[in-house]
């Protein structure tokens, strides 16, 4: 029995499972960013404060310089022309 669910890799991690980085979630993203870059971040498996801190901070720099948002269906139709 399906669940519906569909996998999806990304393209950019941000480590930021990884406390002992020193460097800003934030920085990390705006180096390492490129055109229809899927982001992974983690809500869970321990302490969250720093992706949380980061993640405002990522959308409204990335929205100055134009780029979207999109939900995962919205990712796939737009890059790839597949409805899921």
């Amino acid at each position: 029995m399906g669940l519906g669910l569909q996998p999806v890799l990304w393209n950019l991690d941000t480590m930021d499972w990884d406390l002992s980085i020193q460097e800003p979630i934030e920085e990390r993203v705006s180096r390492k960013i490129e055109t229809n870059h899927i982001i992974l971040m983690h809500d869970g498996g321990g302490r969250r404060e720093k992706t949380v801190e980061a993640l405002p901070k990522i959308i409204e720099n990335f929205k100055k310089l134009n780029y979207e948002f999109l939900t995962i269906p919205e990712y796939f139709q737009h890059v790839y022309h597949i409805n899921l």
